[in-house]
């Protein structure tokens, strides 16, 4: 199984190799100039503030997500018409997405309280 692989791991290896002065250069800001920025803000990132940080893109996202869906439930709600079958559909949109949001802010909710009583604990 490995003389299989064995092409894929020695090119692997090499680019490694040959990518590892770069990386090192780049991350100390050396001669060539470049420096990796963090994109987080701050170079002394907690693990806490990225969990916080992807939370908040995710509640923003989620949001606009669900107020799009709510207004396509709207839309299916009235185009349904007399048809009860479409009807009930639309309704049932509405409803999962309502509860999906509730999901969605009770998460956010639920991080922000873990993230805060680890912070008070350790002292930060």
């Amino acid at each position: 199984m490995i003389k299989k692989y064995t092409k894929q791991i020695a090119f692997l290896c090499s680019l490694v190799f040959l990518c590892l002065p770069m990386l090192i250069s780049a991350e100390a800001g050396g001669p060539s100039g470049y420096k990796i920025n963090n994109p987080l803000g701050s170079d002394n990132v907690k693990l806490s503030d990225i969990l916080l940080k992807v939370m908040r893109l995710v509640t923003q996202i989620g949001s606009i997500v669900a107020v799009l869906v709510i207004i396509y439930s709207g839309y299916k709600f009235v185009a349904a018409g007399d048809s009860d079958s479409e009807r009930t559909e639309a309704k049932n949109n509405f409803f999962y997405t309502v509860i999906g949001i509730g999901i969605l802010l009770g998460a956010d909710l639920i991080a922000n309280i873990i993230v805060g009583t680890i912070n008070k604990t350790v002292g930060r």
